[in-house]
């Protein structure tokens, strides 16, 4: 009697974290590939579930686009002769240190352009810093 107890027990214990599992399940997939109104959802969960890793890669892709497009649209407005056609690698002329030293020091540039497409008011871009990027300026 006491073993069934125990089995009666540990089965509801494993329907409590199967329960809590379907609806963190629920939310991912709600986030990534949210439901449309009006419509009933065709898939089971766990399609969708199964699913979920190629529409993060896609909402990461998408992403990436928009905000290269934003900062490439920043440098051709206040450098209109800027050559922007698809290169292979950084210049020539550019060491992987010096591009290294490059990255680093644009990224609290790159933190204000991902601040300010998330939110209204950011402070101005120093263009310079983008644009030394782009043409892996000597200067530091």
């Amino acid at each position: 009697m006491h073993q069934i107890k125990n089995m009666a027990e540990e089965k509801d214990l494993w329907e409590e974290e199967l329960d809590e599992l379907k609806a963190a399940a629920q939310a991912v997939v709600d986030m990534v590939d949210p439901p449309e109104e009006g419509t009933e959802q065709v898939k089971i969960l766990l399609e969708r579930l199964r699913g979920a890793p190629q529409k993060i890669v896609k909402y990461l892709s998408d992403n990436t686009r928009q905000y290269v497009s934003h900062v490439l649209g920043l440098v051709k407005s206040y450098w209109p002769q800027a050559n922007l056609t698809p290169v292979e690698g950084m210049a020539i002329e550019c060491t992987d240190q010096k591009f290294a030293n490059l990255v680093e020091k644009v990224k609290p540039v790159a933190d204000m352009i991902v601040d300010s497409l998330e939110q209204e008011g950011a402070k101005p871009y120093p263009v310079e810093l983008i644009c030394e990027v782009y043409v892996c300026s000597d200067t530091f």
